[in-house]
């Protein structure tokens, strides 16, 4: 387990190139690393919310090396066109109707996105920009660990909604995803996403999620976010 308190630009590099990042990805993170070692932490005083200590609450595992092939699945549940589950910011399973795969329909892991069609992700991560930057944006833009990925093409209308389920079992791993859906023009999604925890610890944990869309031009987004953290978590989305 890492403590934020101890990583270095040195590891966040090595990080990159560990997943085999592309360049620009790595620059990112390099840039936000540093706007967060400049930044302060917000006037607690003046919010509502106990004080988060994020280098005390914060422990993470930077992914692996090995990060195998995406393996598609071809039966969703009943009454989803497609469903994608995270736990402790691994991909467990994803599945998705191969007749929306057919036509061009996408649904991942952000760790297989970023290796697998950086050439799609590329404009708009570049282009990304939350409306906030503070401590814990720089934080999270640094350090993210997975996600999930849905791009629906243009003209496709998915009637099944996606289902996203992201799981944290261990009660002293925090954790940290980045997710990204791009909706072509005139597509249309509905996704449904939970954000759940198993377990419970005597210490605080800090969670750290995004989620961005892009949709174009005519499209049409349904999204539904729900969260079942334990009482030891605190979410910041």
């Amino acid at each position: 387990m890492i403590q934020l308190s101890t990583i270095t630009s040195g590891d966040i590099q090595e990080r990159g190139l560990l997943t085999r990042e592309p360049k620009w990805m790595r620059q990112q993170r390099l840039l936000a690393w540093e706007d967060f070692k400049k930044s302060e932490s917000p006037n607690w005083i003046r919010s509502k919310i106990p004080k988060v200590d994020l280098m005390a609450s914060t422990k993470l595992k930077f992914p692996s090396a090995d990060i195998k092939p995406l393996s598609l699945e071809k039966k969703p549940p009943a009454g989803a066109a497609g469903k994608i589950t995270l736990v402790d910011g691994k991909l467990l399973r994803v599945s998705l109707l191969p007749e929306l795969a057919h036509k061009g329909v996408i649904l991942s892991d952000m760790q297989s996105a970023v290796l697998e069609r950086a050439d799609l992700l590329e404009p708009y991560l570049l282009q990304s920009f939350w409306g906030v930057e503070d401590l814990f944006t720089a934080f999270h833009r640094a350090l993210w660990s997975n996600g999930y990925f849905l791009y629906v093409p243009k003209g496709v209308t998915v009637d099944l909604p996606i289902q996203v389920q992201v799981v944290q079992k261990d009660p002293h791993l925090s954790i940290l995803d980045r997710s990204l859906m791009i909706l072509d023009q005139q597509a249309s999604v509905t996704l449904e996403e939970l954000y759940e925890s198993e377990g419970s610890s005597d210490q605080t944990l800090v969670c750290a999620t995004a989620t961005e869309a892009f949709v174009g031009d005519g499209a049409r987004l349904q999204y539904f976010s729900t969260q079942n953290w334990g009482r030891h978590v605190y979410d910041l989305s």
